[in-house]
């Protein structure tokens, strides 16, 4: 096999690869509402954000009929009725921020994206609103 043929062959293998990755990060992204298509910080909303993640990453084991360690992110009420999970005004602070930027959290499957965990931290800052 000539150079010229292998370099190419190799070259459509690695846009295979790259074409690969970028539709898997789309699928995990999908129907989370992006941080700038939002907005002002205020506007980050608990449906648009922090319900899609957990139910997307973490209800499967933190739901209310079996809620792993006694957190149950199923509901805003849950939520916020563990005390430290989600501060308000301060995501740095809250728990559920800092385990999951820890890469602690989910333990198994596909981690929340860099942009979901940046609107999540959005929406704690902002107060952690119930809306």
């Amino acid at each position: 096999m000539s150079k010229s043929v292998l370099c190419l062959v190799l070259a459509f293998l690695a846009g295979l690869v790259g074409c690969s990755y970028h539709r898997e990060k789309e699928q995990n992204l999908q129907g989370f509402q992006k941080t700038e298509e939002v907005g002002v910080v205020g506007q980050v909303t608990y449906q648009q954000v922090a319900s899609q993640l957990f139910g997307a990453y973490c209800v499967k084991c933190h739901h209310s009929n079996s809620a792993k360690a006694g957190v149950d992110l199923s509901s805003y009420e849950s939520i916020m009725s563990l005390d430290g999970l989600a501060v308000p005004g301060d995501a740095a602070g809250s728990w559920v921020y800092q385990i999951i930027e820890a890469v602690e959290m989910p333990p198994t499957g596909a981690q929340v994206p860099a942009e979901v965990l940046e609107s999540l931290g959005k929406w704690i800052d902002a107060g952690a609103l119930n809306n």
